[in-house]
């Protein structure tokens, strides 16, 4: 279990698979996860309830 957030509504990996990013509904939040310890990074806030989070191909953005 990696402790992420309130209320996880989905999640994607960074291409080299070190970090997880996940919306959060009920916060209106992103975070940014440390995949190999589970610390979370930073969270940033995305406007209204999120349903979801994508890492496009090369991994340079997050779309949530």
């Amino acid at each position: 279990m990696v402790p992420g957030g309130s209320d996880p509504e989905n999640f994607d990996l960074s291409p080299d698979g070190s970090r997880l990013y996940a919306s959060h509904e009920d916060a209106n939040t992103t975070s940014f996860i440390d995949a190999a310890n589970g610390s979370k990074l930073r969270t940033v806030p995305v406007g209204r309830e999120p349903e979801g989070v994508a890492v496009p191909p090369g991994g340079k953005t997050v779309w949530a």
